[in-house]
Order: C-alpha cells, then structure tokens, then sequence
C-alpha cells in the first residue's frame, strides 16, 4: 500500500511533469540490470541504484538509452534554477541528447522555505 501510494502521490503544481518513477526494491525483486555502488551524498554514505541508460549493456532493450528516451526536463522549484539549467544542459549535451538546451526548462513553480 505504501509502494502503491509513493508511486500515486503527486503535488498538484507538477501535473504538467507526468514524470517516470522508478521504483526498485532488491530484496523484494532484483534485476541483474541494476548495479548498486556506495557513494557520499551530503556528506552521508549511501546505497545508490543506477539504471543502465546506453542501450549496450547486455540484456537490456536496444531502445533503452538516454538519446532516445529523453523528453525534456524540469527544474524547480530551487534556488538555482539556472546554474542547475547550465550544469543539466551540459550533462545532457554529453550524453549524446540532441538540442539538449531546448529541452531543459525552469519550472515557475515558487519554491517553499
């Protein structure tokens, strides 16, 4: 029910997004595509799954990777909004998207403090 409802939840204000959520629970279900490595995140160590997004790893679809999945991007709301845009834009540039700087916006959505 909790899955169910982290999956379903969603603040009005980002309806426009219809985002992807991956969920992936290991010990419940585990995919060899998955790997898993311990990295420092604000200073806190911590479990971090990646997706396998280059369509070259073995076992997983030829379609599945960045170039072609990519739709555009979000941003917001932050206090940076265009140091994120620059960093994002880059990010994107180097992953092969194409006109990465066109699909990158900032959300106008006011951030909370």
């Amino acid at each position: 029910m909790v899955r169910a409802h982290v999956i379903a939840a969603k603040h009005e204000g980002f309806h426009e997004e219809r985002e992807w959520r991956v969920i992936y629970s290991p010990k419940m279900e585990s995919s060899p595509l998955i790997k898993s490595d311990v990295e420092v995140v604000d200073g806190i160590p911590q479990i971090v799954y990646k997706i396998p997004l280059n369509g070259n790893q073995v076992g997983s679809p030829t379609d599945l990777d960045l170039p072609n999945l990519f739709d555009r991007l979000i941003i917001g709301p932050t206090q940076f909004p265009w140091a994120m845009f620059e960093a994002f834009t880059e990010a994107l540039k180097e992953a092969g998207v194409p006109n990465a700087s066109e699909k990158v916006f900032v959300s106008n959505i006011p951030i909370r403090t």
